[in-house]
C-alpha cells in the first residue's frame, strides 16, 4: 500500500491567522496560532532557584504580564476516501519564560517554550472518514510582548483504506485527539507472557535499549510489564514506555494504549500517547509517532 509524506520545517505562523500547512490528494494540514488571554499571570522569580549571575539577568522580569497563545492543528480528509492509518507529528517554538514560575487561575497547564504533539488514527478498517476533521490544541505561555510562538516541524503520513468510498459514512463531528502532557498513564489489566529478568527469544542484551546512544533503534522493556518488550525506532533521552494490552512471547501485541516518556532538549519530561494495533512488538503507531529532536 502507497504511503504519502509530507515534511514542513520552519514554517513561521502569523497570528491571529489559520494556515493550511501542506495538502496532498485532498487531505489538509492546517494550522492556526492566535492570542488566547492578553496578561492573564504574572510572571514570579525566586532569587534561590537561580545563580547570582542568572538572577541578577532575569530580576527585571518580576511582576511582569503573561501571555497565553492558542495553538490549533488539524488535519481534514477532503480525499472523499477514508483513511486507515493517519499520524501528523509536530512542534511549537516560542521563547522560554525568563521566570522561576508563573501565577494564574486558569492556564496553569499551559506549556514553556517547545513543544511537540501529534494526531493520529490507526483503527480498522478506517480511521478517518470522508470530511472528517481530526484536531489537537495547545496552549503556549509567553512574556508579553515576546515573540509569538511558531509551527517548527510537520511530519505527515497517511495510507488510503482498501474501502470503497460511498461505502463508509460522512463524519459527524470532529473529534479531539492527540498528545496530553498531564493525562494519566494508562490503567493495565492485560495478561503477560514475558518473564520478569528473561528476553524474548531472538533478543539479545546488544539488541536492548540498555546503555544505548540517543537515536538508536533498539529493543525496550515496558516500565508496566517487566518482562516485555517493544521496538523504539528513536531512543530519547530517559525513554520510559507502558503498555496497556496484551503481552505474548515477551512482545506487545494486539490492541492497546502506549504511552511513551522521555526527557526533552531542555529536560523537561514529555509525554505521548496513542492508542493503536501492536504486532510482535512493532506497528505503524510505535514507529510513526515518536517526535523526532529537533
Amino acid at each position: 500500500m502507497k504511503r504519502w509524506v509530507l515534511l514542513l520545517s520552519l514554517l513561521f505562523a502569523v497570528p491571529g491567522f489559520a494556515q493550511r500547512l501542506a495538502e496532498d490528494q485532498g487531505v489538509e494540514l492546517r494550522g492556526s496560532i492566535v492570542v488566547e488571554a492578553y496578561a492573564v499571570g504574572e510572571c514570579n522569580i525566586n532569587e534561590a532557584n537561580h545563580t547570582e549571575e542568572e538572577y541578577e539577568r532575569i530580576r527585571v522580569n518580576q511582576d511582569k504580564p503573561m501571555d497565553v497563545y492558542r495553538a490549533e492543528f488539524s488535519v481534514y480528509n477532503g480525499s472523499g476516501r477514508a483513511l486507515d492509518h493517519l499520524i501528523a507529528n509536530y512542534a511549537i517554538a516560542s521563547e522560554w519564560p525568563d521566570c522561576t514560575n508563573w501565577t494564574s487561575g486558569d492556564y496553569t497547564n499551559s506549556h514553556w517554550a517547545d513543544t511537540t504533539g501529534f494526531i493520529q488514527a490507526t483503527a480498522t478498517p478506517y480511521s478517518v472518514a470522508p470530511r472528517e476533521t481530526l484536531t489537537d490544541t495547545k496552549y503556549i505561555i509567553v512574556l508579553a510582548g515576546d515573540p509569538a510562538p511558531r509551527f517548527e516541524d510537520w511530519r505527515f503520513t497517511f495510507n488510503f483504506a482498501d474501502v470503497p468510498a460511498d461505502s463508509v459514512p460522512p463524519a459527524q463531528s470532529s473529534p479531539v485527539v492527540g498528545g496530553n502532557s498531564s493525562a494519566q498513564a494508562p490503567a493495565s489489566t492485560s495478561q503477560t507472557s514475558g518473564t520478569p529478568g528473561l528476553r524474548p527469544e531472538g533478543i539479545t542484551a546488544a539488541d536492548t535499549c540498555e546503555g544505548r546512544d540517543v537515536g538508536t533503534a533498539c529493543w525496550m522493556e515496558t516500565g508496566n510489564l517487566p518482562g516485555c518488550y517493544l521496538w523504539n525506532p528513536n531512543l530519547q533521552r530517559n525513554d520510559a514506555a507502558e503498555w496497556s494490552g496484551e503481552c505474548s512471547g515477551g512482545l506487545i501485541e494486539g490492541t492497546g494504549d502506549l504511552r511513551w516518556a522521555f526527557d526533552d532538549n531542555e529536560g523537561t519530561r514529555q509525554w505521548n500517547e496513542s492508542s493503536g494495533q501492536m504486532s510482535g512488538g512493532k506497528s505503524l503507531l510505535s514507529q510513526q509517532c515518536r517526535i523526532e529532536s529537533i
